[in-house]
Parts: C-alpha cells; structure tokens; sequence
C-alpha cells in the first residue's frame, strides 16, 4: 500500500508517517528508485499490536524546553530547522517536535551549523586566533573596543575576518599600556 493509503490505516497523518520516516521510527518496506513508498498490512497490524515504538516522550523536550534549556527564542529555533540548521531529534505521534539533552549539550559546545556561519568566526574561536582570552573579548565589546557582529539568526557572539587586524592593533595597544602600568 501506499504512503498515504498506510498513514490513513494506521490513523496518522501523511506529514507524521514522512517524519517518522525520517527518523526511521517506521520505514516503509519497499521503496521504488523514483523515491515512492510502500507499506505492508504486515506492517499495519505491526503497528497496531504496539510493535513500533515510538520513543519514550520522558527522554525528550518539547521546543519551549529546548528553547528554555539554550536560551534561545522559539522563533529563532523555528528559523534554524526551515534553513536545514537544526532538525528535532524526534516527532511524537501527535507530530510535535522534539528534542534531547544531547542536542543542548551539543548547541552548548557550538556544534550546530547555525552557530558557525560562513564568513563568520565565533568568539573562542577569534579569541584563539588573536591570542587573547574570551573574557579579554568581552571587556573588550563592553569597552567599545571591539564588538561583535551578532547574526540575529544565532545569537552568538561572532566576528568578521576583517576585524582580526582591528583586534591585533587593541591587543598592542592594551600590552603597551599594561606595561607602562608596571
């Protein structure tokens, strides 16, 4: 049977069927090279009997959670998974997105495409690069000194290649002066 003709046998919708395809809760038994899916009644009855499982939802945070957990807006979680940045662990069969501590810890280590953006270079990362700590660079933004280009997207601190030379030129500066001070 087909995709559709499944979902609607075992009573969910053709958009829960694909996502649990997608995180392969439920694989369809067949797939022809164009892509199209079938199913088995095998299949059907599988299902009903309680033989796929879906995840147990007590391992997972829904998005307000996560959103909580990384301190990130819901809206900006929303932008990250439509440009393919962040994708949920997994759907549960109501369909709703969720989410698991491995994914905060790996938002917390910088893991995430969103966080690293082409051109740009974020903060331990630039701090490494220049030589200087990463609570050096904040003194630094709150001085004035030299500010981040925060991406609305991420919310992560992060630098413009051009501002290593910038950065550079304060580094000698502050060690001129640090040595006057002695």
């Amino acid at each position: 049977m087909t995709s559709k003709e499944f979902a609607k046998a075992i009573r969910v919708s053709s958009t829960l069927l694909f996502k649990w395809r997608q995180s392969g809760v439920l694989v369809p038994e067949y797939r022809l090279p164009t892509g199209k899916c079938f199913y088995s009644e095998e299949q059907v009855e599988k299902y009903k009997n309680g033989d796929y499982k879906v995840k147990d939802e007590s391992d997972f945070l829904s998005i307000r959670e996560f959103s909580d957990e990384i301190g990130v807006p819901v809206g900006t979680l929303d932008e990250w998974e439509k440009t393919g940045r962040l994708k949920p662990d997994h759907y549960n069969e109501h369909g709703h997105r969720k989410y698991t501590k491995k994914q905060v810890e790996k938002y917390r280590n910088g893991d995430y495409d969103g966080i690293r953006e082409e051109g740009f270079i974020n903060r331990e990362d630039f701090a490494s690069l220049i030589g200087v700590s990463e609570s050096t660079l904040a003194n630094w933004n709150k001085k004035g000194l030299l500010c981040p280009d925060h991406k609305s997207i991420t919310r992560i601190w992060q630098y413009r290649q051009d501002q290593v030379e910038e950065a550079e030129k304060i580094k000698i500066r502050n060690q001129g002066r640090s040595k006057t001070l002695i």
